[in-house]
């Protein structure tokens, strides 16, 4: 399994670092930190996460915040 970044998801991906580094830079780099390791995993590890039975979306918790790839 190949992780591909989208367009939109890498420009959603900045804008969610760029809105919380108003307030405080290095939780926004943290989180940026956490989703791109979450994402990272899933080559090695495509069942990683929690999958809803009406979607086929992958659910991954990278606490405070959900990843959905």
């Amino acid at each position: 399994m190949n992780v591909i970044w989208t367009e939109p998801a890498a420009t959603a991906l900045e804008s969610i670092q760029d809105y919380i580094a108003r307030d405080n830079p290095h939780a926004a780099w943290n989180l940026a930190q956490k989703i791109k390791h979450a994402v990272a995993l899933l080559p090695d590890n495509p069942k990683l996460g929690h999958k809803h039975a009406h979607s086929t979306r992958l659910e991954i918790n990278t606490s405070p915040a959900r990843l959905k790839v």
